[in-house]
């Protein structure tokens, strides 16, 4: 790997590293932790190198998250606004795609996988309607969660 010079902000706030990256063409990335300084230091360092090298910011952040724990977020976050009923249809579909897809990591999962999934529900008997609205789910939970993963050391 090639040395990257690191332009991150490391100050200490009430006893916890706060990491703040900002890049010219990139959201900026904040991130605070109870880590060691030289630990914020090296973490900073990954997400600029990742950068440098024209990953997302939130793929690197998103790393070894699960399907299954994009859902549980989005449940999460949903509470907090109008809570999903656990009679609703979308309870029902959040919950089988956990089942089904939920081991999977979140920024490994591709689209051959995804089509695989589909055929199969469709041979169980899933009808299109209920194919496209879990394909559409999974594409929202892909497209946006992972930006939104600043803080997610903890799932």
């Amino acid at each position: 790997m090639l040395p990257v010079a690191m332009m991150a902000s490391i100050i200490k706030v009430k006893g916890r590293w706060r990491v703040q990256i900002r890049r010219k063409g990139h959201q900026p990335i904040t991130e605070t932790r109870p880590w060691s300084k030289a630990e914020a230091q090296r973490w900073a360092l990954e997400i600029e190198a990742a950068l440098a090298k024209g990953q997302s910011a939130g793929a690197v952040l998103a790393r070894g998250v699960t399907i299954a724990q994009l859902i549980g977020k989005y449940r999460e976050l949903r509470d907090r606004v109008r809570p999903i009923l656990d009679t609703s249809n979308e309870h029902y579909m959040l919950q089988h795609l956990e089942e089904g897809l939920g081991a999977f990591e979140a920024t490994a999962f591709s689209a051959a996988q995804l089509v695989a999934w589909c055929q199969a529900r469709s041979q169980e008997g899933a009808g299109p309607y209920t194919v496209n609205m879990e394909t559409l789910v999974v594409e929202f939970l892909d497209k946006h969660l992972p930006h939104c993963t600043c803080g997610w050391s903890s799932l």
